[in-house]
C-alpha cells in the first residue's frame, strides 16, 4: 500500500511537472523564440562531472600535494570547510601559477563524456533563442554537434563578447558560455578575481546580460540561484523595471512555498519547484517543452548529416605572454585535433621566462627610410625577435615531415612578425606551416554550421593583385574565382560529383 501511494505520488508530480512546462505562457515564448535557457551545473552532474564541492575538494588536494607548504595546506583545508569556494580557488592558482592551475582544472573537467540523451536531446529540440550557460564542459555544443541538422552554434565565453556585438541582431541561435570554457584557459571565471573582473571590467558582458534580460523570457535549469553575478543583475534590473521586467521561470530542487515567495519578490523569478534527489523531473520538463514547441524541419532527416573529425597532425602550440619587461613562453607537442590542449597533461607543457624584445633595435630597423620586406630587412628584424628566445630549447623546427606550428599571441604583441623568427639562419614562416590564434575568437565562437541546400558560396577575387604596380602580383586572381563559380553552379548528380 505504501508504495503504491508513492508511485502515484511521484506520477502526480511528474504530471505535475509536465503542465507547469506546457503553461501557455511559456509556450508562446519559446515558439515565437523569445526565450533564453539558463544552463547551470546541475544539468552536468549526470554526465558524472563534479560540483563545486567535489571539484574543490580534489583541486585542494592536489595543490597541497604539488607546492603547499604545511600552513598553506590548512589554510585551504580551513577555506573548503567553510564553503568559501571562489576564494579558494584564488588561493590555489596563487600557488600553483595560472598555468598549472589551469591543466589541473582541464584534468578533472575535460573528460570525453557523452551529453545525456535524456537532457540534453530536448534542449537540441526546443527553438531557444539562445542558451547561456556558466558550466565549463562542452556537454551543450557536443549535443547540438550530434542532435542538430543546423550545425554547431556560435559558442563565444563571456571574455570574447566585445568582438561579438551582433549576436542578438543576427537573430540567430547562439551559446553564451558565460564563465568560460574549459578549452580556453583565459576564459574562465572561477575565482573571487575572475568574479571581479567579469563585474567591473567587462562591459559587453554586463551589456550582453542586460540585453538577454530585458528582450527575453528566461528559464533557469541546474541552478541554485546562488550565482552573486545573476543574482546582482536581476535584483538590480528588478528594482529598475520593477514588474515590468519579462517573465523568469526556475525549475528547482526542493524549494518551498515561503522561499518561492521570496525569489518571486527579490528577483521576479516563477519557482517550479520539485523534490529533492526526484531529477527525473528535470528530464520531463524538458522533454514536455520540446514535445509542444519542437517543429519538425523538411529540409533534412534526423541525424542525416553529422560533423566531420578533423585528421589529427602533428603541431606545436608556442603561447607568448608579456609580464612586465620579461616574456612569459609555454609550448607543447599536440596535434591539430587538439590544438588547445585539453589532453596535453601538465608534465607535458614546458613553461618559461625570457627577456623582452630588443625593442629599440627593433624600431631602428623598422623605420629606415627605404623599409621594406625584402629578404635583408625579413633577417635583421626575423633575428632580433629571436634573440630572447635564444637557449630556450623551443623545437620550432624540427627533421622530417612538416609539424605545424600555431603561435598564441595576445593583442598587445599582434603587430610583431612573429613569422619572420630566424630558427637556424632562415625564417620560421619557411621552414613550417604556421597560423596565429585570433584574439577574442575561437572555432567556438564561430560555429560550424552545416551547409544547405541550395548551396550558396560568395567568391571573391582581388583584381588588382594582377597589377605590376604591386610589389607581389599574383597572376590569375580574377580568373580562379570565375572558374570556381562556374564548377558550383553546374548541377550535381545524387552522388553530389558534377553532371557531365
Amino acid at each position: 500500500m505504501g508504495k503504491g501511494n508513492a508511485l502515484s505520488s511521484t506520477t502526480n508530480l511528474t504530471g505535475a511537472i509536465r503542465e507547469a512546462a506546457c503553461r501557455p505562457a511559456l509556450l508562446s515564448y519559446v515558439r515565437e523564440r523569445r526565450c533564453v535557457l539558463f544552463v547551470g551545473a546541475g544539468l552536468s552532474r549526470a554526465a558524472g562531472y563534479p560540483g563545486w564541492r567535489e571539484l574543490m575538494e580534489t583541486v585542494v588536494q592536489k595543490t597541497i600535494e604539488a607546492a603547499a607548504t604545511g600552513s598553506e595546506g590548512s589554510e585551504l583545508t580551513a577555506l573548503l570547510t567553510t564553503g568559501k569556494y571562489a576564494e579558494l580557488a584564488d588561493q590555489c592558482r596563487e600557488i600553483l601559477g595560472r598555468s598549472r592551475f589551469a591543466a589541473l582544472l582541464r584534468a578533472e573537467l575535460a573528460k570525453p563524456v557523452s551529453p545525456p540523451e535524456v537532457t540534453h536531446l530536448p534542449i537540441v529540440q526546443t527553438p531557444y533563442a539562445a542558451i547561456v550557460t556558466t558550466n565549463f564542459d562542452t556537454l551543450l555544443e557536443d549535443a547540438y554537434a550530434l542532435w542538430s541538422n543546423e550545425g554547431v552554434p556560435k559558442c563565444p565565453t563571456g571574455a570574447q563578447l566585445g568582438r561579438h556585438g551582433t549576436l542578438l541582431l543576427d537573430n540567430a541561435f547562439f551559446i553564451l558560455k558565460a564563465h568560460g570554457t574549459i578549452h580556453d584557459a583565459a576564459s574562465l571565471v572561477f575565482t573571487s578575481e575572475d568574479y571581479r573582473a567579469i563585474i567591473h571590467a567587462n562591459p559587453a558582458f554586463q551589456s550582453m546580460m542586460a540585453a538577454i534580460l530585458l528582450s527575453h523570457a528566461v528559464i533557469f535549469i541546474g541552478y541554485s540561484l546562488n550565482d552573486v553575478n545573476f543574482r546582482l543583475l536581476l535584483e538590480n534590473q528588478l528594482s529598475v523595471f520593477g514588474t515590468q521586467a519579462p517573465p523568469r521561470y526556475a525549475l528547482m530542487e526542493g524549494v518551498g512555498p515561503l522561499e518561492s515567495q521570496i525569489l518571486r519578490r527579490t528577483a521576479g523569478i516563477e519557482v517550479i519547484s520539485y523534490p529533492r534527489g526526484e531529477h527525473g523531473n528535470v528530464a520531463a520538463f524538458l522533454s514536455a517543452l520540446a514535445s509542444a514547441t519542437h517543429v519538425k524541419s523538411a529540409c533534412y532527416a534526423p541525424h542525416a548529416t553529422v560533423i566531420r573529425k578533423r585528421t589529427p597532425l602533428p603541431a606545436l602550440r608556442l603561447a607568448i605572454r608579456p609580464r612586465e619587461a620579461m616574456l612569459d613562453v609555454e609550448w607543447f607537442e599536440t596535434t591539430t585535433d587538439d590544438l588547445e590542449g585539453v589532453r596535453v597533461s601538465l608534465d607535458r607543457r614546458v613553461m618559461g621566462s625570457t627577456t623582452s624584445l630588443p625593442w629599440a633595435e627593433m624600431f631602428k630597423a623598422a623605420s629606415g627610410p627605404t623599409i621594406s620586406s625584402s629578404p635583408a630587412i625579413i633577417h635583421k628584424i626575423g633575428s632580433l625577435i629571436e634573440r630572447p628566445f635564444q637557449g630556450l630549447g623551443i623545437p620550432l623546427a624540427v627533421d622530417g615531415d612538416p609539424r605545424l606550428v600555431m603561435l598564441d599571441i595576445p593583442h598587445e604583441l599582434a603587430a610583431i612578425p612573429w613569422e619572420w623568427m630566424q630558427v637556424h639562419g632562415r625564417p620560421l614562416c619557411m621552414q613550417a606551416p604556421l597560423c596565429r590564434t585570433v584574439p577574442g575568437f575561437n572555432d567556438a565562437s564561430r560555429g560550424r554550421p552545416f551547409f544547405h541546400s541550395p548551396l550558396r558560396v560568395l567568391l571573391i577575387g582581388d583584381a588588382l593583385a594582377e597589377s605590376r604596380q604591386t610589389r607581389h602580383p599574383l597572376p590569375g586572381t580574377r580568373m580562379k574565382p570565375g572558374k570556381s563559380a562556374n564548377s558550383s553552379a553546374r548541377p550535381r548528380s545524387p552522388t553530389g560529383s558534377p553532371c557531365c
